[in-house]
């Protein structure tokens, strides 16, 4: 992954943190001050809040679609989002969970033979991870955990042609057609149909996304082309027998016949609704740890590393910055995250480093 060294940073901070609080504990070692883990549960509930960009590709088929999302593309987008963070602790083991839902739509006006696009992602995350305390210190802690990451994704678009330009464009397919076929030249049939057809199609490709999802109608451009092509197929010795004749009317027939054919045809394959759902598992094993600036502030940091081939090929998480404890028990965050994965299975390439400003408001008891 291009951000991999991020996340060695992050372990780096984290372990240089570990250093510390190992060292605080060195000089204590004349009066054994280190207080023992509390052997009751202690609980923690949060909720965050992710101010996001995302950048990477999503494929899907052989097809790609390159993001460069920040808050202003994806926020105004939102039509639900929903996350929460538990955590509870007895000794020194722990437990913790996290889980999030969002889901995005947009409609989308395009050039060419379709009109409007409807697009939607929803997105769940979630994970659940044993950790263990490996330093506690009266200034802070360091924790070792293992845990899974569970990943749904799913993706859809709905397809609005513009009925007005695909008549005239199966008009002017036709009468190029004839034209050719007037002329003796058989052999540009492909062409002439992309030309016409699957090049007024380039929305379909979805290069630049509005939401963070490939481009699930591409399909549709390969698929529309070889309808076009077969029903022509079915029709040119028909359309060639009445040029051949010379008679007006015939020929006119003949073109008017086709040439509601193919409109018909690509109303009705452009008017649907494509959608995938996909999901994975990825294992995981991280750091984190706490450290005390004072009473009030305190620093707090994250990295995790998984996938590696189980459900991702590799995803990996750094999360770090600044704590307040408002009161006894409730408590304020502001962080840094970023969480890059990259997923390649069944036809679908997801590979998006997602990073911002995370802040948090939560309570222990």
């Amino acid at each position: 992954m291009k951000h991999f060294p991020t996340l060695l940073a992050g372990f780096t901070g984290i372990l240089f943190g570990a250093t510390a609080l190992a060292g605080e504990n060195d000089k204590k070692t004349i009066t054994p001050t280190e207080p023992e883990p509390s052997e009751t549960w202690q609980f923690s509930l949060s909720l965050p809040g992710w101010i996001p960009w995302q950048t990477g590709e999503v494929g899907i088929n052989g097809a790609t679609s390159h993001l460069k999302l920040g808050p202003n593309d994806i926020i105004p987008k939102l039509d639900m989002i929903a996350s929460v963070r538990a955590e509870a602790h007895k000794g020194r083991f722990g437990i913790m969970g996290e889980y999030s839902y969002m889901s995005l739509s947009d409609g989308v006006g395009t050039p060419g033979l379709v009109k409007k696009l409807d697009v939607r992602l929803d997105q769940h995350l979630g994970e659940l991870a044993l950790s263990w305390r490996l330093i506690e210190s009266p200034r802070g802690w360091l924790d070792a955990f293992a845990g899974v990451r569970y990943t749904n994704l799913y993706q859809a678009v709905g397809i609005h042609p513009d009925d007005g330009a695909i008549e005239q464009a199966s008009r002017g397919l036709v009468d190029a057609l004839a034209d050719r076929l007037a002329k003796g030249a058989r052999e540009r049939l492909v062409p002439l149909v992309q030309e016409r057809i699957t090049d007024r199609l380039a929305s379909l490709r979805e290069r630049d996304p509005v939401l963070p999802q490939g481009p699930l109608g591409d399909a549709l451009r390969g698929a529309l082309a070889q309808r076009v092509q077969a029903i022509i197929k079915q029709r040119q010795a028909e359309l060639d027998g009445a040029i051949k004749s010379g008679i007006r009317a015939r020929i006119d027939a003949a073109k008017a016949k086709l040439s509601h054919d193919l409109a018909s045809a690509i109303k009705d394959q452009l008017n649907t609704r494509v959608a995938r759902t996909d999901d994975w598992w990825d294992p995981f094993v991280g750091l984190r740890g706490h450290y005390d600036l004072s009473k009030a502030f305190y620093l707090t940091g994250r990295a995790d590393i998984g996938g590696f081939g189980v459900g991702s090929e590799l995803s990996w998480q750094v999360n770090a910055g600044i704590g307040c404890h408002l009161t006894r028990n409730f408590y304020t965050e502001m962080t840094y995250r970023l969480y890059d994965v990259n997923y390649r299975h069944d036809g679908l390439i997801y590979d998006v480093l997602t990073h911002g400003i995370e802040l948090s408001a939560g309570i222990n008891f």
